[in-house]
């Protein structure tokens, strides 16, 4: 799948101001049967972004100037067990580049740059006819940095190992209808990892 917004431009008459945008999105999946329960799926998905707003009288500098440049590739093997086990292995790579200028508010500047490099692991265990739970843990190494403003002093940066575990159950109301209650925990700080209910209802 490739979706691609075309430059385009908005002018407010009222207020002056010109928006413009153009943005690539693109996402590939490859799924590869090793044998009757061994499947190797491998997916590729990005973004690239670029937003500005500026007064409409010609020559003027732009207001605000956003870009984004992300890229994640995936590479996982998934067997399927008896009763609906199922069980995964892969890595993953991801690289964000994102800048957020504003001309008139340097200290309101933003810059990102993160790469990540991970190994994970899941599994689908069957409770019963509808529920199952689906535990995972996944770990690696990460480079964030980020800049806010002009100064030293509003930089952050990390440099090390990131992870995190968690045991989310699903309920499946049906083969296109599933509901998913996720709680996990950080693995590099011992500490609670966040949580989430998902539904997906497929048409």
């Amino acid at each position: 799948d490739i979706g691609t917004q075309l430059p385009f431009e908005e002018q407010e008459v009222g207020d002056g101001e010109s928006f413009e945008m153009d943005r690539t999105i693109w996402s590939i999946d490859a799924r590869v049967r090793l044998a009757d329960r061994d499947r190797l799926v491998l997916s590729f998905d990005g973004e690239l972004t670029g937003k500005s707003l500026r007064q409409v009288d010609p020559g003027a500098p732009a207001r605000e100037d956003v870009d984004v440049d992300r890229e994640y590739l995936q590479a996982a093997w998934w067997r399927s067990g008896e009763d609906g086990h199922e069980y995964s292995l892969g890595a993953s790579w991801l690289h964000l580049a994102e800048d957020n200028v504003l001309r008139n508010a340097p200290a309101g500047d933003l810059r990102v740059r993160r790469t990540e490099a991970m190994l994970f692991g899941r599994a689908r265990l069957p409770l019963s006819k509808a529920w199952s739970i689906e535990p995972y843990v996944i770990g690696g190494y990460v480079w964030l940095e980020e800049r806010r403003g002009d100064g030293p002093s509003d930089s952050a940066r990390f440099d090390g190992f990131q992870g995190k575990w968690g045991v989310p159950f699903r309920y499946d109301f049906s083969e296109r209808a599933t509901i998913r209650f996720d709680v996990s925990f950080q693995l590099d700080e011992l500490g609670f990892g966040g949580g989430g209910v998902q539904f997906v209802a497929r048409f």
